[in-house]
């Protein structure tokens, strides 16, 4: 008995049917064919992390968002494409253990894709400070960083407002701003886009002379 494709062979029935026999009357035997029953297996998708994104199959049956659930003959061949949505990474498969992104499915499978946040480093930029003229003085700056006296130079975030305050020690006065920055008010603000080098020029304090008068009188 030689079976279809798709079907299978069971049997003979009869009285003394078999494969081999002699034959020594009238017989009626029957063979007995079925049809191959491929079983199915449920494949369900979990998303976990602090990220979204999508995951959809080849062939088609898994699009989840919405459709996270699907049932395939045994031995299918299965991909899985994980999409992230924006500011998102996939971190990976898990969940049974021939859970990834290609795998054949012999039975039913729990799988869970993770997507996490995506971690965006800032850009940092350098500010510098420097001085000048024929006096001396301070500059600070908020948010916190700059002390020129000694700390001249700071890392802020891109971006970031950084005022910067100059500030003449006794018998000097401040001149004015130059390189990124620029203006005589003692106090401004620049935004960090880019490596900056700001100047202070601080001049000694000009102290016009007092003239007096001496009277002599002669008696």
């Amino acid at each position: 008995a030689t079976p279809d494709a798709g079907s299978t062979f069971a049997g003979w029935s009869g009285t003394n049917c078999s494969g081999s026999f002699t034959i020594t009357a009238d017989m009626n035997c029957a063979a007995t064919f079925n049809k191959v029953v491929t079983p199915t297996y449920t494949l369900t998708l979990q998303k976990a992390g602090l990220g979204s994104g999508q995951v959809s199959s080849q062939p088609a049956g898994i699009d989840c968002g919405a459709d996270c659930e699907q049932s395939y003959s045994s031995g299918t061949a299965l991909t899985l494409t994980p999409t992230p949505n924006s500011g998102s990474t996939f971190a990976g498969f898990s969940g049974d253990a021939k859970c990834s992104n290609s795998f054949t499915i012999t039975a039913d499978m729990n799988c869970t894709a993770t997507f996490n946040k995506e971690v965006v480093t800032p850009t940092t930029y350098t500010l510098n400070i420097q001085k000048a003229g024929t006096g001396n003085g301070q500059v600070t700056s908020q948010p916190a960083g700059i002390n020129c006296g000694s700390d001249c130079t700071e890392n802020y975030q891109s971006g970031t407002a950084v005022t910067l305050t100059a500030a003449p020690n006794a018998g000097s006065t401040f001149a004015s701003w130059t390189g990124a920055c620029s203006g005589t008010s003692p106090s401004m603000t620049v935004t960090l886009n880019a490596n900056q080098t700001c100047t202070a020029t601080f001049n000694k304090e000009v102290v016009t002379p007092q003239n007096y008068t001496l009277t002599i009188d002669k008696a």
